[in-house]
Parts: C-alpha cells; sequence; structure tokens
C-alpha cells in the first residue's frame, strides 16, 4: 500500500507536469507552482488502519521469567547410566531410612504382642523346704525294671485317683549279692501314708519313706 500511494502521487504530478508544459510559455511561474502543490501531496509510510508500532514489552514487564544467557548443558547417556543416574539417589535415601523403618517396625509390632497376648506370670519355683518336705515312698522291689514297671501299671490302674501326678522312679540296687529294682515315688512327707494305703501296702518301709 505504500509503493502505491507513493505511485500514484508520483503519476498525479507528471501529469500536471505534461499537461502544464504548454502553460509555462505563458506564465514562466506555473511550473514551480505546480511542484509546490505536488510536494504537498501528504504521503504516509505507515500501513492503513495501523497505529505506529509500539516498542515490544519485556519479559519481566509481563511477570515472567527472563531466559538465562548461559549455554544450556546437553549430556547424551545410554540407557544404564540414565537408570543409574534417575534411581542411584532414591537407592541411597531408602538406605540411609533403612534403621529408622526398622526401628519404628519392630516397636510397632512390640505394641501389638503386647496388646494381643496376655501377660505370662512366672511360675512359682519350689522352695528349699518343699523339697525337704517331700520324701521317696518305696512300693516295691523286683528283679528287674521290666517287672517293676509292670507292676507299677498295675498299682496306678488300681487308685488312678490317688496317684495321679505322680512319677515312678526306678532305683537299681544290690542286695545281698542280688541285684533288685526298688519302684519309689516321690510324695510330700503328710502323704505317704494315704499313697501307701491306695497301693493297698501295708509293710511299714512304705509309710517311713526314704
Amino acid at each position: 500500500m505504500q509503493k502505491h500511494s507513493v505511485v500514484r502521487a508520483l503519476t498525479l504530478g507528471l501529469a500536471l507536469s505534461a499537461s502544464g508544459c504548454g502553460w509555462v510559455e505563458h506564465d514562466p511561474h506555473r511550473f514551480e507552482q505546480m511542484a509546490e502543490r505536488v510536494a504537498a501531496i501528504p504521503v504516509s509510510l505507515d500501513r492503513p488502519g495501523k497505529g505506529q508500532l509500539e516498542t515490544p514489552m519485556k519479559a519481566r514487564d509481563m511477570g515472567l521469567r527472563e531466559a538465562r544467557r548461559d549455554a544450556v548443558r546437553v549430556e547424551v547417556m545410554d540407557p544404564h547410566q540414565l537408570w543409574e543416574a534417575r534411581d542411584g539417589p532414591m537407592e541411597g535415601l531408602v538406605q540411609a531410612a533403612a534403621p529408622a523403618i526398622a526401628e519404628a517396625a519392630v516397636d510397632e509390632v512390640e505394641k501389638r504382642v503386647a496388646a494381643a497376648v496376655p501377660q505370662l506370670r512366672a511360675r512359682p519355683v519350689s522352695t528349699h523346704r518343699e523339697a525337704e518336705d517331700a520324701s521317696l515312698v518305696q512300693l516295691g522291689a523286683f528283679g528287674s525294671e521290666a517287672s517293676a514297671r509292670t507292676a507299677w501299671a498295675r498299682i496306678r490302674s488300681s487308685a488312678p485317683e490317688a496317684l495321679a501326678g505322680l512319677t515312678p522312679r526306678f532305683e537299681p540296687v544290690t542286695v545281698d549279692g542280688r541285684s533288685l529294682v526298688r519302684l519309689k515315688v516321690a510324695v510330700p512327707a503328710s502323704g505317704a501314708a494315704a499313697v501307701c494305703a491306695a497301693a493297698r501296702i501295708r509293710d511299714p518301709w512304705c509309710q517311713r519313706g526314704t
């Protein structure tokens, strides 16, 4: 559009010049006046419908962060190096946090176990006095351990309630050159007579105990 305006003005000027060539002979100032008219024609270099170009706004004026002027570093990695660079720091963080995580897990397990399992009371330990009060009651003497075991089974079956909880002892001895096995049970001193009665043994040596 700017070129068309200039060409149009020049064309009009040339046309006036051509038509005025014949007038110069009659009026020597006619050509000068025509040149002044051509020069007075307004010519604008701006585009039609557009105002003057404004200075572009800078990034900081628009609230944007200005670009860094230093060079951008680009590093080429193979897949293994990329995985190491990506996951390597995370592995270090996990290893560093492992002790704290383990300690917290142990504390949590201890709390749950303590809440779920009732407190176990320690079993009372037999005192030395109780050991002194206990005595061994001899229920018989037999020629072999097998015979002693058979006798214990018979005695226990005859009085299961009275002899419940008693553990037999088979004690090998030698009497006058003869090998015997004594059948004994540990009972409280006050219960020797009851055990002998339940086993149907009336001999005095049973109630004395050892």
